[in-house]
């Protein structure tokens, strides 16, 4: 129902992806990025990055705690795209029009 619905388009990587999101899950957890043991969290914020999204929408505070800056730059090193990560509450603020 999402996918038809809200347009979702659900990703599966290829084996070398798979490679590309825990190289890249790896270098967040070890420049402190995310907590080390936050490993399924380190993969989410790789895999969207290795889809070029461009925002992660989520009120995880290990992803939420990352700075945007250091975040950035890490994953630029990467080669994947950049994101940002906002709270639900952010993008409304943000983007949700008038009231």
């Amino acid at each position: 129902m999402l996918v038809s619905a809200w347009r979702f388009r659900p990703l599966d990587f290829i084996p070398v992806g798979h490679g590309i999101v825990e190289a890249v899950a790896k270098k967040l957890r070890a420049q402190h990025l995310i907590p080390a043991k936050e490993i399924n969290d380190s993969y989410i914020l790789a895999e969207a990055a290795l889809a070029n999204c461009t925002i992660l929408i989520t009120s995880d505070e290990h992803l939420r705690a990352a700075d945007p800056t250091l975040l950035g730059l890490a994953l630029k090193s990467c080669d994947v795209g950049v994101i940002l990560v906002r709270t639900p509450a952010e993008v409304v603020r943000q983007f949700g029009g008038k009231r």
